[in-house]
């Protein structure tokens, strides 16, 4: 069973923006951008989708204050699309080395690593203690999961010590657009059991 969620949402002083996603059940069908907005100024039962995207794709994000034509879709894109508009948000590292890092990994968990998102389906409900098969495929996907995670809290850290910044402890210091993108992979090694032998001891922190 699927619902659709139209989200309106503003923050003091910048314009309006509303956001269109689709959730099942058991949790969000593809919503990476929406984990930014966790205060609604109102939501709305969209019974169709087509109703408020001409495209028929979720997630969207309309700037009804500043640009009420404009329909944007795909997660990343929206992502981009709030990095501009609300620079002091930090959505990206401020670091340019560590966001070139951000914005190689977060492409690479958008269109990537299809063995674990379909073996593994999400799920923010049940936990799965029976024997969890794994193909030669998922096993490599997760090794380079693991690989990516573990170089990322390594330069993060150097990075932060260098540049003399604190490190908030996520992939690239602060929470962000990369976390986002990688958050619900990260749920199903929780929910799946995982094995996480190759993790760095900053990763499982």
């Amino acid at each position: 069973m699927e619902t659709t969620n139209l989200v309106k949402f503003s923050t003091v002083g910048v314009a309006r923006i509303q956001l269109l996603r689709t959730f099942t059940r058991l949790g969000c069908q593809s919503c990476d951008s929406s984990r930014y907005f966790t205060s609604a100024e109102r939501v709305l039962i969209a019974r169709k989708v087509k109703k408020h995207s001409s495209n028929g794709l979720v997630p969207i994000i309309t700037p009804i204050s500043a640009s009420p034509s404009l329909e944007i879709n795909d997660s990343l894109s929206i992502c981009e699309y709030l990095a501009e508009s609300y620079p002091e948000f930090n959505l990206w590292p401020r670091d340019q080395h560590l966001r070139a890092l951000a914005r190689s990994a977060t492409p690479e968990m958008q269109s990537g690593y299809s063995e674990t998102r379909n073996r593994y389906n999400t799920n923010f409900v049940a936990i799965y203690n029976g024997i969890v098969p794994a193909t030669f495929q998922s096993k490599n996907e997760i090794d380079r999961l693991l690989a990516v995670w573990n170089q990322s809290r390594i330069v993060t850290m150097e990075r932060s010590k260098v540049l003399g910044e604190k490190d908030e402890g996520f992939l690239f210091g602060e929470f962000g657009i990369a976390c986002a993108f990688f958050w619900h992979v990260l749920w199903r090694f929780r929910k799946y059991g995982l094995q996480l032998d190759a993790a760095s001891s900053e990763v499982l922190a």
